[in-house]
């Protein structure tokens, strides 16, 4: 349970990160823009970047000593693949709960509505 809370924090974050660099992506006119298209990438290509900042996060900062205590290190070594699936996964249900309140906005594109 100590180790969920940072994989959430961590998910949350690099969610706040995609939103602000999916943001800055300006519209682009035209017949075939390919901004929409961008926002998705920034979107998914930190949703990959999740798991990998919790995981170090979680060896280099949250893990126990394992001189000092062998069997909390490897219980804490158990639970990290938990936790970043964890993260994962609540980091694409809030993207797609953001998605769909701002569907006219530059959110909306990282899960488009079905034409």
């Amino acid at each position: 349970m100590v180790t969920l809370i940072p994989a959430v924090a961590v998910a949350l974050a690099i969610l706040l990160l995609a939103a602000i660099i999916s943001i800055l992506i300006q519209f682009e006119g035209g017949i075939n823009p390919k901004d929409d298209n961008k926002r998705r990438i920034v979107f998914w290509v930190f949703a990959i970047l999740n798991p990998i900042v919790y995981w170090l996060l979680a060896y280099f900062y949250l893990a126990p000593d394992p001189e000092e205590s062998r069997r909390a290190y490897n219980r804490f070594i158990e639970v990290i693949p938990r936790d970043m699936l964890i993260g994962v996964i609540s980091y694409i249900i809030v993207g797609i709960i953001i998605s769909k309140l701002a569907v006219t906005g530059k959110l909306g594109h990282w899960f488009p509505k079905k034409k």
